[in-house]
């Protein structure tokens, strides 16, 4: 009996390194994105703490150059904190297209594979009928055939 063979092997084998190789940049994509969030973070605890110590400063001995350095230094946070909300915004963006991709990517894989398998089955059930009709053909061989002649009457005189 022969043996499947899938036609489009090559282009599933090919699909399939596509969505994988994809979804490893979704995964690199998605960890930068993990990575700004948290300097944006740093950023806001960083501008908050900053902002604390301005206040604290404020209630006691004023010295000016240090208030004016700390305002300076809230308000370059400020500046970072939203630089860093646009970065994300386009981490943001590329994680989406990017999911995009291995969506379209893992449905041409699964087309491909519903193919296979419809393929797979009618192989199958192709060979079960080839099997079944060599064995009726066995079968048919093998049983004696029966002459047609019908038993001669008994003479009567």
């Amino acid at each position: 009996m022969r043996k499947f063979r899938f036609s489009l092997q090559a282009p599933l084998d090919h699909a399939r390194h596509v969505e994988e190789q994809l979804t490893l940049e979704l995964g690199r994509l998605l960890e930068r994105l993990h990575l700004e969030r948290e300097k944006l973070a740093n950023y806001v605890r960083r501008r908050s703490q900053q902002q604390r110590c301005l206040a604290e400063e404020s209630r006691g001995r004023l010295d000016l150059d240090q208030i004016r350095r700390r305002q300076r230094h809230i308000e370059a946070l400020a500046e970072a904190v939203e630089r860093q909300k646009v970065i994300i915004a386009a981490a943001q963006q590329a994680v989406s297209r990017k999911r995009d991709e291995v969506v379209a990517a893992m449905k041409r894989r699964k087309v491909l594979e519903r193919l296979r398998e419809r393929k797979s089955a009618e192989h199958a059930r192709e060979m079960q009928l080839l099997e079944q009709k060599l064995a009726d053909e066995i079968a048919v061989s093998h049983h004696p055939r029966r002459n047609n002649v019908r038993p001669a009457a008994a003479h009567t005189p």
